[in-house]
């Protein structure tokens, strides 16, 4: 059920623009609950101003009757000789004094209608947010919420014209009640006429007050599209924009449409209005001067004096006046009222998840641990940051090979990686043409190498994974042979077995591939059973850029990683032994990301491509351990100096016992390169990927272990 049938469980609102009796006195109804928001904004203001309305009410009457008796004392002076009543020109003085308090008090209750409207104009706003800040985010899920939101707000500002319609309904009762009574005394027919005349007028003006409201209330959504629309093309912040990409002509058009929309409707709003009040009003005077004739009548024929006529013709006048007041009075305080009930209704939505009253609060000791590891980010981003200000970067020097890549810095591009089905080996396939795409040069090549699954029978005779990934390479090879821009290699390696683990599988994993690559372009063993490629073209590599399976190369980041290493600052330069490394870099990690179409296939991936503080393998950034000792964390992904690595890896680290290469390897000299992004693809659920070979052997140990101590 949406957010609008819920508001309507509580209070109705208006389906269309024809409404019955029952729905327009309904809305009055919303009356008390904002004369209750007034109260609390300013009690004082409106006991004043109620106090100040009650005397004004009350003048008109005492003005009347001491008119009456200056009127009768100068008509008998005049025309009978006689003297003026006693006290005469203290009766003048007191309808004066009346006259002038009448326009002091009314000045007064202006002054305190302002006061009040500012008082519920902060109170209203004050409420209206912290209410809105009370709901959940349920709530904004449901776009009728934000029409409601919108209206709420504006109904809480400007309500002066609600302040004064509900005094002057006040003061206009006193006041036609005084006045009525009077009139009753000398003709009741007369305040039945007055009364009787009044009240089609009224029904005209409700009537099309709520066809006003109706209409205010469908066009919302179409307003709103004017506001946004005028905020697109006029504002300062977009209407740049809009004149750049050529969008002024395109908003311009639909706000005149809209436009026009709304200002014809209005218009013909109006028009029925104009048509309807004008013959209604006609109505009403036509029975206010035959009242008026009535009274005259009466005089002439020697009933009433000249002060009674007077008296009675203010009276009449003040009656009619003030009963077409009342009647009209609630018909705009309804109009005012329905759009106040969007107030009153804002305030009836209340958060759909509740506290329950018998719940128990979380401890302390269990909210601890659980921001630890957000706040040990937290803290490592700071003290970075402080870092980074006291001591700048490394910066890297670089060789612009924008016009290619020179003969003396042959690469290979090399992804290690298992052979699992048909469907991968053809994605990897796959893969490696479109690296080769973005990075096309005659110096850079690209190679597969692969490993076999696990067995735990020995290696198969033969593998048909193994000929199709090698006839796929081959027609690459025949496909852009033309182009003289790389070649394509596959390397196979014989499967071994490892007594640690028990079974049949590729030496040392993804690291004995590289050395096994490494110890093939330097002629000193082959483990490949199969070799794919023209290998001659590989005599003279001096790198090899690895990735991983699902590792992207975007466009051009080989030759920029390939004119870092080889710029002459950066080679690897070793001490007299040969075996540490003075200065230079073995191993260049370039910054790692994580391609956006992979972070948002599932809540997992949203999650952990967030933030590197969760996976750095996927993330890595420069950070203070860097440009503090100039030694960066490998993470498997970047360029490597074959001589350079071959000479400090290759013999010092023990065979079976390594699992995590990519840390040890980046303690003999990695740097990280930041001008140069790779894009990892984030798993959509906690799976391992094939081609890293890690994950599989480390649960193997651990449940190793555990069996072991477990006996």
């Amino acid at each position: 059920m949406g957010l609008l049938n819920k508001v309507r469980a509580h209070v109705r609102l208006p389906e269309s623009k024809h409404h019955g009796w029952e729905e327009r006195m309904y809305a009055l109804r919303n009356v008390p609950p904002v004369m209750r928001i007034f109260w609390d904004s300013a009690p004082s203001c409106v006991s004043l101003s109620l106090v100040f309305r009650l005397i004004t009410a009350l003048l008109p009457l005492g003005a009347l009757l001491i008119t009456r008796l200056i009127i009768n004392g100068v008509v008998a002076y005049v025309s009978h000789s006689r003297a003026l009543p006693k006290h005469f020109w203290l009766l003048v003085v007191g309808d004066f004094a009346l006259a002038g308090l009448s326009v002091v008090l009314t000045r007064a209750v202006d002054y305190l209608d302002e006061v009040l409207a500012g008082r519920f104009t902060m109170s209203s706003s004050l409420r209206i947010m912290k209410h809105a800040a009370e709901l959940d985010l349920a709530s904004y899920e449901d776009p009728n919420f934000y029409d409601q939101l919108e209206r709420a707000r504006v109904q809480a500002i400007d309500r002066v014209s609600m302040i004064r319609a509900v005094g002057q309904l006040i003061q206009q009762s006193i006041v036609a009640v005084s006045l009525a009574a009077s009139v009753f005394l000398f003709s009741p027919w007369l305040v039945v006429i007055l009364v009787g005349c009044v009240v089609p007028a009224f029904l005209g003006e409700t009537h099309y007050a709520f066809q006003g409201y109706a209409l205010r209330f469908r066009q919302t959504p179409i307003r709103r599209r004017l506001d946004y629309l005028r905020t697109l093309a006029s504002s300062k912040e977009s209407a740049k924009e809009a004149k750049l990409f050529g969008l002024g002509r395109f908003f311009t058009s639909r706000y005149d449409t809209f436009s026009q929309q709304v200002h014809q409707e209005d218009v013909s709003l109006a028009r029925r209005k104009l048509v309807a009040g004008s013959l209604l009003g006609l109505a009403s005077t036509a029975c206010y001067y035959g009242c008026y004739a009535f009274v005259i009548y009466r005089t002439v024929t020697g009933h009433l004096s000249v002060g009674d006529m007077t008296f009675l013709a203010g009276a009449i006048a003040g009656t009619s006046t003030n009963i077409q007041a009342i009647f009209s009075t609630p018909s705009g305080l309804a109009d005012q009222a329905l759009f106040l009930g969007d107030l009153i209704r804002f305030f009836s939505i209340g958060p759909q998840i509740r506290t329950r009253p018998d719940g128990r609060s979380v401890s302390m000791a269990v909210i601890l641990p659980l921001l630890l590891v957000p706040a040990t980010g937290a803290a490592i981003d700071i003290v970075n940051q402080l870092i980074a200000l006291l001591f700048p970067p490394r910066v890297l020097p670089k060789l612009d090979l924008s016009k290619g890549i020179p003969d003396d810095c042959v690469t290979v591009a090399a992804v290690p990686t298992l052979l699992l089905n048909e469907s991968q080996t053809r994605q990897m396939v796959e893969a490696l043409e479109v690296r080769f795409l973005g990075n096309r040069d005659k110096n850079l090549h690209f190679a597969l190498l692969t490993d076999s699954v696990d067995s735990r029978s020995g290696p198969a005779d033969e593998d048909p994974l193994i000929r199709l990934c090698s006839q796929l390479i081959e027609r690459l090879n025949r496909k852009y042979a033309q182009q003289s821009r790389g070649a394509f290699f596959h390397f196979h390696r014989r499967q071994v077995y490892c007594a640690s683990e028990g079974t049949w599988m590729g030496w040392e994993r993804k690291r004995g591939k590289l050395l096994d690559f490494n110890g093939f372009l330097r002629a000193e063993h082959d483990a490949f059973s199969v070799k794919t490629g023209a290998l001659a073209l590989l005599k003279d590599v001096r790198y090899v850029i690895t990735l991983d399976s699902d590792t992207q190369l975007p466009r051009d980041a080989a030759r920029k990683l390939i004119g870092t290493l080889a710029h002459p600052l950066n080679r690897a330069v070793f001490d007299r032994s040969g075996k540490r490394l003075q200065r230079g870099y073995a191993i260049l990690q370039p910054k790692a990301g994580v391609d956006l179409q992979s972070a948002r296939k599932s809540r997992l991936a949203a999650i952990f491509s967030a933030d590197a503080t969760f996976d750095v393998y996927t993330r890595a950034v420069s950070d203070a351990y860097q440009d503090l000792f100039g030694e960066g964390s490998f993470v498997g992904k970047g360029i490597y100096d074959i001589d350079a690595f071959h000479r400090l890896v290759d013999t010092w680290l023990p065979e079976g016992v390594l699992l995590s290469h990519d840390m040890i390897e980046g303690c003999v000299g990695a740097e990280y390169q930041l001008n140069v992004a790779l894009l990892d693809h984030y798993g959509s659920a906690a799976e391992f990927r094939p081609s890293d070979g890690c994950m599989p052997l480390a649960i193997s140990r651990l449940l190793k272990h555990l069996l072991q101590c477990g006996n």
